[in-house]
């Protein structure tokens, strides 16, 4: 009787234990899928911004929402390796934080781009003066150092951008 019971008893551990495994499973899988889609969109976004808009307004100041949602598209990114590898996201957590709970799975191109861009909007934030001139967009520092953000720059940005997203989602 005593032995009925413990075979029940682990029978039913057994498949609930089985049952959460397959729950975290799918809430992962989901959480990733919809991470995935977030990044895609935003870098679908800035590229639309990019090649279709900013011919037709010109404005410079328009450049920065681009590099905006090239960001929102990295830390999707890594938001979706940690969910992948861990099964959770701290969503309270800062950039450096996530960036270096994911940097063994990035290559050394990978990260220059994601602290790059990520330093261009620091730098945006911090700056004390900024201005347009011929359609690109000037961050002065102030240790009198200049940041240049231009359609070219932007271009690269997001080329590289693409190439993460492939290797990453695969």
């Amino acid at each position: 009787m005593i032995t009925c019971f413990f075979v029940r008893y682990f029978t039913f551990l057994s498949y609930f234990i089985s049952f959460l495994y397959f729950f975290i499973h799918i809430f992962c899988m989901r959480a990733f899928e919809d991470l995935k889609l977030a990044a895609l969109k935003s870098l679908d976004v800035a590229d639309y911004l990019l090649n279709h808009t900013f011919p037709l307004v010109k404005e410079p100041k328009l450049l920065l929402a681009i590099l905006e949602n090239i960001h929102v598209a990295h830390v999707k990114v890594l938001e979706a390796i940690l969910v992948s590898e861990d099964g959770s996201v701290d969503p309270s957590g800062n950039f450096f934080d996530l960036l270096s709970a994911t940097g063994s799975f990035l290559d050394s191109e990978s990260l220059s781009l994601i602290k790059e861009v990520y330093s261009l909007i620091i730098d945006h934030k911090d700056a004390a003066v900024e201005f347009s001139r011929d359609e690109k967009f000037i961050i002065c520092l102030d240790n009198y150092n200049l940041k240049l953000l231009g359609v070219e720059e932007l271009k690269g940005y997001i080329f590289k951008s693409k190439r993460l997203l492939e290797r990453v989602f695969k």
